[in-house]
């Protein structure tokens, strides 16, 4: 997957969780990716483009599996 794609999927993530589709707390509990590393992703306090590839990796393969 291309690197523009993995972001796309990540914004998507993040409207997702703005839209009510899915909660930080399922994220949280299912990757393993910190609530307030989440949290802070979907208020805007933090950027896509500081998180860990671990982070970005955990988030992509939750995606896939919705």
């Amino acid at each position: 997957m291309s690197m523009e794609k993995e972001i796309l999927e990540l914004t998507d993530l993040i409207s997702m969780v703005k839209n009510k589709q899915v909660t930080i707390y399922r994220i949280h509990k299912e990757t393993g990716v910190g609530y307030s590393t989440l949290n802070g992703l979907v208020t805007g306090e933090r950027v896509l483009k500081n998180i860990t590839i671990d982070v970005a990796q955990r988030l992509l393969k939750f995606k896939s599996s919705l």
